[in-house]
C-alpha cells in the first residue's frame, strides 16, 4: 500500500465531532480512515469495548464516545 501524501494539522469530522492531527493519506480498499497509534496516544486514557464497538476519551475538555458501524 503506497504512501500517497501527508498533511499537517489535517481536520476531519467524525460522528459530529471535529478532530485535528497530522495524517498520512493512502488508498484503502475497505476503510474510510484508520486511527493510528500516534493519534490514539495523544488521547491519554481511552476506554474501549470491542464487543460493542465503542471507545470513549476526553477531547478538548469533553467526553467523546465513538461507535463502530455494524459490518
Amino acid at each position: 500500500m503506497p504512501l500517497v501524501c501527508n498533511y499537517k494539522d489535517f481536520r476531519w469530522k467524525m460522528q459530529g465531532i471535529y478532530f485535528v492531527a497530522d495524517v498520512f493519506v493512502m488508498e484503502l480498499d475497505a476503510y474510510d480512515m484508520v486511527l493510528s497509534i500516534h493519534w490514539l496516544a495523544t488521547l491519554q486514557d481511552i476506554v474501549c469495548n470491542y464487543g460493542s464497538m465503542w471507545m470513549s476519551f476526553d477531547w478538548q475538555g469533553h467526553k467523546v464516545t465513538l461507535k463502530g458501524e455494524d459490518l
